[in-house]
């Protein structure tokens, strides 16, 4: 494999095949200076799943000898331990699979899993199948954990002495978001939850992934995660591209609909490398589609995703940018002088966001002056943030809320 040089998100780059997932990872780490992690996502289909009410509509009409936990298992055990991932995602883990299949086999790595239990006044509690994230022990020790509602999110601390990204965190939130289609507002809901928590803790880099429900083109993918500063790892790969739940689909179906498993990563801070091909080079993928998964073939109704990435420039994290003075944050900042020079007038003139303030309760002239100063600090205001990008009016966002701390 030939050396790649670093990429941008919008690149392409090179594809490989699930069984050459551990060589292209080894072969990149010893190429590269920089620090290069792999990631895999998989939604492994709980066993319980298989024989609910929805699901015995649809997973008895397949190969019934492919379908028990016990042919499945050592299936998804060769999965996950031939591609030598550095951080595993997945969905849709029992927690006895947890703690006795996976656990016990995947001896190299680190466990974590959600507890999901729903409650209901007339029966006892229910475990519900929820995600699960592996990290190797040699690359990472954990630094934070959290579990916000169908999502593992932690924090892992580098460990990497011969590298200047070593003691860097990144955060890695797997999510399992809501299935129902119409959903769509929930998924929405979830996803802002899950970056509100990761943005409570310390990290330098992130990633987010899983088994997301809403297809490649859905508003989810398309723009909420971009608006984000996130990047898909699949989004400009199109020979790696392809369903990636075979659940109620046909050859025909539409790729990108049905695309719902990702792997996004935080723009800017890293060089996507290699992708791996959702469907491997050898299958027959008519045939696969229309027989329907799990089948003797593949152990589960999602096909695993992967991706290989090189650390390339950390942000601050929440402990860095709070010791940070107002000084040093202006000294990065990505205005250009115009724009700087605009808002300094802004802020000279209305002193940030604060109102006029005058002792006493106000007459009416003295009202009708407040509300048409306030009138013309909002439009003074649109005009100064309106034709920024997200990231300059967070930057003065930030610097605002710094100049008030340190008064």
């Amino acid at each position: 494999m030939t050396q790649v040089a670093p990429t941008r998100a919008e690149a392409k780059v090179p594809v490989f095949a699930r069984a050459d997932a551990g060589e292209v990872r080894r072969t990149l780490r010893k190429e590269r200076d920089a620090t290069v992690i792999s990631v895999l996502s998989f939604n492994i289909l709980a066993n319980v799943n298989l024989w609910s009410t929805s699901g015995k509509d649809f997973f008895s009409k397949l190969d019934q000898a492919a379908l028990p936990w016990e042919a499945r298992l050592p299936r998804l055990l060769a999965i996950l331990l031939k591609s030598e991932a550095d951080v595993i995602m997945l969905q849709e883990v029992e927690k006895c699979a947890f703690e006795q299949d996976l656990v016990p086999k995947l001896s190299g790595y680190f466990g974590l899993h959600e507890e999901r239990i729903k409650k209901s006044k007339t029966e006892p509690p229910l475990e519900i199948p929820a995600c699960a994230v592996f990290f190797k022990k040699d690359r990472f020790e954990l630094a934070w954990r959290a579990y916000p509602y169908r999502t593992v999110l932690c924090g892992l601390r580098l460990l990497d002495e011969d590298s200047e990204m070593n003691g860097k965190i990144l955060a890695v939130a797997n999510c399992h978001l809501e299935g129902h289609p119409l959903k769509i507002k929930e998924r929405h809901s979830q996803l802002k939850s899950v970056l509100s928590n990761m943005d409570r803790n310390d990290f330098h880099f992130s990633l987010l992934g899983g088994d997301l429900n809403d297809g490649a083109n859905s508003k989810l993918c398309k723009e909420t995660f971009p608006a984000c500063s996130y990047f898909s790892a699949y989004q400009f790969q199109e020979e790696a591209c392809d369903v990636t739940c075979a659940v109620r689909v046909t050859p025909e179906s539409d790729r990108d609909a049905s695309r719902v498993d990702h792997i996004f990563f935080g723009k800017e801070q890293f060089n996507l490398l290699a992708v791996q091909s959702v469907m491997d080079p050898e299958w027959n993928r008519t045939a696969l589609l229309n027989g329907g998964l799990p089948c003797a073939l593949w152990p589960s109704d999602h096909f695993s995703i992967s991706a290989v990435v090189e650390l390339a420039k950390p942000s601050m994290s929440k402990s860095e940018l709070e010791k940070e003075t107002a000084e040093e944050l202006l000294a990065r900042s990505p205005l250009t002088d115009s724009e700087l020079a605009a808002w300094k007038a802004y802020h000279e003139q209305f002193g940030g966001d604060k109102a006029m303030r005058r002792k006493g309760k106000p007459d009416a002239l003295e009202l009708a002056a407040l509300q048409e100063e306030a009138k013309r600090r909002r439009d003074q205001r649109a005009a100064l943030m309106d034709p920024l990008s997200d990231a300059k009016r967070s930057f003065i966002e930030a610097y605002e809320r710094k100049l008030k701390t340190n008064k």
